[in-house]
């Protein structure tokens, strides 16, 4: 099911309290970042919060399930991201709070990123060569 804007404009009335939270549209949904920090998504008609090893178990025992999509071969699993049950996103400030931690995992996420080495892509037209001169050599 298709993210509908007035269920995603019913999500950022919610969250109203945090300041400088931005939406724009995001995979058939709408991601929802502070700070240039992706800490959460509206797909499918629920809310996704980033989490982190400390913050998960909080969505685990409230019943919450990961974000999840599936392709041709298989289901996958996004573990960073899990659903707000109804009745938080019903209560403002339970929804504020848990967007908080959501916002300091995303910042924390996105620091580790900028800090860690470059990781040297190999290019399509370097893989073919080193491939090339293997042939050639074997």
């Amino acid at each position: 099911m298709a993210v509908t804007d007035s269920y995603a404009q019913f999500v950022l009335e919610q969250l109203a309290e945090l300041r400088g939270v931005t939406s724009a549209r995001f995979f058939g949904g709408f991601a929802l970042s502070q700070g240039g920090a992706l800490f959460g998504m509206v797909m499918n008609s629920a809310l996704y919060l980033a989490v982190d090893d400390t913050t998960r178990p909080k969505y685990v025992a409230m019943g919450s399930s990961c974000f999840s999509y599936s392709t041709k071969k298989r289901r996958v699993d996004v573990t960073r991201f899990y659903a707000v049950p109804a009745h938080v996103l019903e209560d403002q400030e339970a929804l504020v709070e848990l967007a908080k931690e959501a916002v300091r995992v995303a910042v924390a996420r996105k620091e580790l990123r900028a800090k860690a080495p470059a990781v040297k892509s190999r290019s399509v037209s370097n893989t073919r060569s080193a491939t090339k001169q293997r042939r050639r050599r074997g």
